[in-house]
């Protein structure tokens, strides 16, 4: 049981789970998918939070420049080749794009923060949601539920190891 108070980066984790939970409900049903990406983006919300930003560019401001401009220059490829134009939804066709972003900027600021195990997390959920975006949007994804829920379950494994490290490495 959690003896101490949880830190500002545990509590924004905590959060975001929760509200992973939430948006793990609302997939369930075909007609929650948006109610899921609204509450997936909260969860990055909280996952962008959790991250220390002492300096926007991080301590080497050089390959936090490289790295989003690789990182949002992928997902704009993935978004912009396979995703867009199976979007024929308007509200989706303007929610994943936003949704992308958010995900996107998690990874992001992992990164330019060195936290790497909060950056393994989230590119790997980045990669589940990909998934997920290619086999509803594109074409059918073999085995897709096994490879998104396993990359899935991954990814929210190793966000939430980055928050119990952190706890450690203060009590140390």
């Amino acid at each position: 049981l959690q003896t101490k108070p949880l830190s500002h980066r545990q509590t924004m984790i905590k959060w975001g789970l929760a509200f992973s939970v939430l948006g793990d409900a609302a997939l369930v049903w075909p007609w929650g998918f948006l109610i899921g990406i609204v509450n997936f983006a909260v969860a990055h919300y909280f996952y962008i939070r959790s991250v220390p930003t002492a300096n926007f560019m991080g301590k080497k401001p050089n390959i936090s420049v490289f790295s989003g401009l690789l990182l949002y220059s992928l997902a704009f490829a993935v978004w912009y080749t396979l995703l867009m134009p199976g979007l024929s939804d308007p509200i989706l066709a303007v929610g994943v794009p936003i949704y992308i972003c958010w995900l996107t900027t998690t990874v992001w600021r992992s990164a330019v923060a060195g936290e790497w195990i909060m950056f393994f997390g989230s590119f790997i959920f980045m990669i589940s949601d990909c998934l997920i975006g290619i086999n509803e949007f594109y074409m059918t994804v073999p085995y897709s539920q096994e490879w998104i829920m396993s990359t899935y379950q991954v990814a929210q494994l190793l966000i939430a190891m980055s928050a119990i490290r952190d706890q450690r490495q203060k009590s140390e």
